[in-house]
Formats: structure tokens, sequence, C-alpha cells
């Protein structure tokens, strides 16, 4: 085999993927003939494709490149390259202080983008600095892999020079501008630099797409136009269909507002599924209200290769605390346990507190609480809301306090501060409520919500002190319906007829769009007699279009969830129901029934 011959089968085997071919080719090439450094550059290259997140093919191309006799700049430019995209990439920028050449604009790329996974901005400047004394800083590749560096380090302003500095900035450069406006927020400014560059005819790539429909799922205000219009480009381009940009406008559909019919004619659109897009598909059920079919999703992934991660499962335990089904989250969290090597996944194990608490198996939600590694935030809400919602407002206040002295806990954020204010009030802990609610504001800095002022008027009213709400309501409750629905409950509570007439006035003056204050205002009234009131407030009802909502409630039969309305006769077992119910008639009316 001649050396053309070689070179030809060592590229094929870069192109195909195949390290073990690759390496019986490298053996042949030692022992057959003498080590060519264009023929060593050819291996060195193959070993760096081959190279992924393995140790075994760049081992193996060091230490060809040792043994190379006469290395020139591509070898040192190749091993460099693969190093900073390894697992130890700060091999690359040891070998770039040892390099004997003048570096090219290969060399800087590579080694600035080893110092932006590292975070080393120290580093990556004086990379930036060298590069400036070749007058390579405006070198297409050059200049992208400063905007990565500076962007990902958190030097926004730097990233922006280095981009404006750049003579005509490839995708690349575009979409590491793009995903550091993400990172500081900026979404104007990143939706900005995405029309600039559609108007100087730069195409956008998938990373460019999946960046900008990052910036509009968190911009509310334009999500649902961005999402047609994203999702019209991407089509366009023929992006539309692959698992990684349809897995981004999968979750802004869920986000702006479509419905789950949309989101799932998108699913059934990606060619090949990935895990993610099942994972998006299943959250998006929730989101949705229609936990049910998130389980189904889940059984319809069974049938497919893909192996469940941990947010597949996270995914169908917020289904099943929807469902409030212990059963069904019971056996996820048990299918978990025999999927999910250790150690346990935090985000996993805040799904299963939650699922626990909500399913009012409190004890097992505390356990799994205990076995968490790493505690975030979010694992110590969870705890604290399922307690709280249990009534148990001291165990609540006792693991706010375990958290605030635990010196590796995070510390407690607006989440951390309404469940906590919500078990007080469902304890009567009104005083404990107060001191809370005052530290918040003055330890924590953290800026009151509608959410905490719902909570202390709620805890307030619940414990008598209707008036003392009452003042709280009109100094910040402004035309929240919840607050003032808490008040009027209280009100009716404690039999304030005054105070709650002010406050149902205070509500129908608002013209709510639905019918739940109505109903309360004239419940009050009712109990209190006052049956003209009672029709004005109906009549007010009807005139603004408003109905009741309907109550439901669901039953779980043979693994199905069925769910029932008042007068709801279109349930296909609606007939043995009535059997069923009429069964019971004979007990109703006994005198030795249990109530």
């Amino acid at each position: 085999m001649d050396i053309q011959e070689l070179t030809r089968v060592v590229h094929q085997c870069a192109k195909t993927g195949t390290l073990r071919q690759g390496m019986a080719l490298h053996a042949l090439i030692t022992k057959s003939t003498p080590l060519l450094t264009f023929l060593c550059n050819h291996l060195l290259n193959m070993y760096s494709k081959l190279n992924n997140n393995n140790n075994l093919p760049l081992s193996q191309a060091h230490q060809l490149f040792d043994q190379m006799p006469d290395p020139n700049l591509i070898s040192w430019s190749t091993l460099i390259s693969a190093y900073s995209h390894s697992l130890n990439p700060s091999t690359s920028l040891s070998l770039f202080s040892n390099l004997p050449f003048t570096p090219n604009e290969y060399v800087y790329g590579a080694t600035l983008g080893a110092s932006a996974r590292l975070l080393d901005a120290q580093f990556g400047r004086q990379i930036h600095a060298h590069a400036i004394k070749l007058s390579y800083e405006k070198n297409t590749i050059v200049s992208a892999s400063l905007v990565s560096l500076y962007m990902k380090c958190g030097m926004f302003d730097n990233g922006m020079r280095a981009f404006g500095d750049s003579q005509e900035p490839q995708v690349s450069a575009w979409n590491a501008v793009i995903s550091g406006c993400i990172d500081k927020a900026k979404c104007e400014v990143g939706l900005e630099l995405f029309s600039e560059m559609r108007t100087q005819g730069v195409m956008p790539d998938r990373f460019t797409l999946v960046g900008v429909l990052s910036i509009c799922a968190g911009a509310h205000e334009w999500s649902w136009w961005c999402a047609h219009q994203l999702h019209c480009l991407s089509t366009k381009l023929g992006l539309a269909s692959l698992a990684f940009v349809a897995n981004s406008i999968l979750t802004l559909y869920s986000k702006c507002g479509s419905s789950l019919e949309e989101v799932e004619l998108l699913f059934d659109e990606i060619d090949a599924k990935d895990t993610i897009s099942w994972n998006t598909f299943m959250a998006s059920c929730s989101h949705f209200g229609d936990h049910n079919k998130a389980l189904n999703v889940l059984a319809k992934m069974a049938t497919t290769s893909l192996v469940p991660d941990a947010f597949t499962f996270s995914s169908v335990l917020a289904a099943c605390t929807g469902l409030a089904s212990l059963e069904l989250g019971s056996m996820v969290h048990a299918r978990a346990l025999r999927t999910i090597s250790n150690p346990p996944d935090t985000a996993l194990c805040n799904a299963l507190v939650t699922m626990y608490a909500r399913c009012g198996r409190i004890d097992r939600a505390c356990i799994v609480f205990e076995l968490i590694p790493l505690r975030n935030v979010v694992s110590w809400n969870a705890l604290i809301a399922g307690l709280a919602c249990h009534g148990l407002g001291l165990k609540a206040i006792s693991t706010f306090e375990a958290m605030r002295n635990d010196l590796k806990a995070p510390s407690p954020d607006s989440v951390t501060f309404v469940a906590l204010l919500t078990g007080c009030s469902h304890t009567g802990l009104v005083e404990e409520g107060k001191v809370y609610f005052e530290m918040m504001v003055e330890d924590y800095g953290i800026e009151p919500s509608i959410e905490h002022f719902s909570c202390l008027i709620d805890m307030l009213g619940r414990a008598g002190l209707v008036s003392e709400g009452e003042e709280y309501a009109k100094r910040f409750g402004g035309e929240d319906l919840v607050i003032w629905g808490s008040l009027l409950s209280a009100c009716r509570l404690h039999g304030d007829l005054e105070t709650g007439k002010r406050v149902g006035s205070s509500i129908l003056e608002m013209g709510p769009d639905i019918g739940s204050p109505y109903v309360l205002v004239s419940n009050m009234f009712a109990r209190e007699r006052m049956w003209e009131e009672v029709r004005e407030t109906r009549k007010r009802m009807r005139e603004s279009g408003v109905k009741k909502e309907v109550g439901w409630s669901w039953v779980q039969v043979r693994g199905e969830f069925h769910r029932f309305t008042v007068g709801d006769f279109d349930n296909p077992y609606m007939r043995e129901l009535m059997n069923v119910l009429g069964s019971f008639e004979p007990y109703w009316f006994s005198e030795t029934r249990v109530l």
C-alpha cells in the first residue's frame, strides 16, 4: 500500500468514526513506513476527530506527537485543537506556551476556545494581546473565538467590542454574541443583532435559531409572534425537523399560549426524536393540564430504543403530582431508582419531594429530602411548601431555620417566604408570620410581591384580624382578586358583615371576569339572609356574561383516569357508576350511618 493510499484510508477512518480500524492502520504505518510528518498529521487529525469525551484517542495522538521526529505547525495546531475540545482543555494552553512556531489563526482559535471552556479570562486576554501583535485580532476565526471567550467569562462589553472589530463576522461570531445576550438577559439586543445578521445576508444555522428561540422564550410580550416567525424561518432553512431546533420551538410554543394540539403537531413532525424531544412534549402536556396524556407519552417513549433520563422522570412526576396519584408516583420513583445511577439527580429528587408532599405522604417527602446530596433552593422550597400545605407550620419554620443555619445551604428566595408565610397562615402563627415578613424585607432585601401580601392578609384574616388585613389590602392589594377574595372569605368566616360589605363592594367594582368573586359575595349575603343583595349580585353576574366555573372530579379505574362534572352523562361508564351509587342509597338514610 503506497503513501497516498494510506493517507486516503486514514482520512476514511476519521470520516466514518472507526477507531479500532484507525488504530490498526496506525500500527501498520509504524511497522511498514518511516514516520513522515504529513502522514502523522493525518493520523493526528483522525485521533482528534474520534476523540468524543474518550481519553484513548487523545492519548494515542499525544504519544504519536511525541514520537514524531519533526512536528510542524500543523502538527502542533492539530493537537492543540484536539485538547481544546477534550475533557482536559488546560493541556491545550500548556502546548501553546511551548509552541516553537509563530501561531496561526487556527492555533489562536483553539487556545481561545480552551480559555473559554476553562473560564480563564486572564490567559485569554494574554492570547488576545499576542494575536494583536501579529495582526490576527480581526481574523474571522480569531474574532469569533474572542467573542465567545469574553461572553462566556461574563465580560459582555469586551465581547461586543471584539465583535465590532471583526471585519466580516461569520455565523459562529454571530452565534457567540447572541449567546452572550442570553446569558446577560439582554433580549432586545439579541433580537436586534439577529435582525442585523439577516440584513447582512449571513445565513443562520441551527445554533443561531436555538439561541434566538431561547431569547424569545424569556420575553413573554414577543413570544407568540417570535414562535411563529422563527418556526417559519426554520422550516424554510430545512431545520425545523431537526430535534435540536424543534425541541426549542416546542418549548417556546408551550410558553407562548399556543394549544397543545399545535405542540403535538410539531412534535410529530420531528424526524429523529431524541430524549429531549419526548421530555419537552411530556412537560408541555403537564403545562397545558393534560396530565393523563403526559403518562401516555411516556408509554409511547417506552416503545422506542431511548432510555429515560432524570428530566424524563421529573416531567412524569409533575404529571403524577397534577393527578394527585400516589400510586403512579411511587411506580415512577421505583423505575427511576432502577434506571438512574448514583448520585441521585437534584432536580429529580425535588420533583419527588413535591409529588409525595402533594399526594399526602409528607413523611416520604422528608425522607427523599434527607437523601439529596446537593440541595438547592428549590429543594428547600419544595419541603417547606409541602409542610405548609399539610398544616405543619412549626415544622416548616424549623426547616427554614435549618436552611438559614446551614452554611452549605443557599439563601432563601421569594418563593421560600411565600411557602413559609403559607405555613404560618394555615397554623395560626400570626406573630411569627409578621416577623418573617419583616425579615424577608430587611435581612434579605426581597421586595414583597402580590403573593407575599396575599399570604399575609390571608394569615391575618384566618386569625380574625380582619380590620388589619383590610388595611394591608387597601395599601398593597390594588385590584388583585385573590387578596380581596381571601379577605372576603375571612369576613364570612368570622361574621364581620360590615367589613364584608365594603370588601364585597370593592370586588364588584373591579368587574371581575370570572365567576368565583360573584359567588363568594353572593354566599356571604345569603348567609346573613340579605336576599335583595343576593339577587342584585346574581343580576350583576348575569349582566357581565360571567358564568360560575364548573367543578370536576376524577377517579382512577384500571390505570385510567376518568373526569366528571356535575350533570355529565357522556362518560361511557356512567350507567355502571349510577348503578353503584344506587346500591349505596339504603345506607344514606340509615340511622346507624357513620358521619
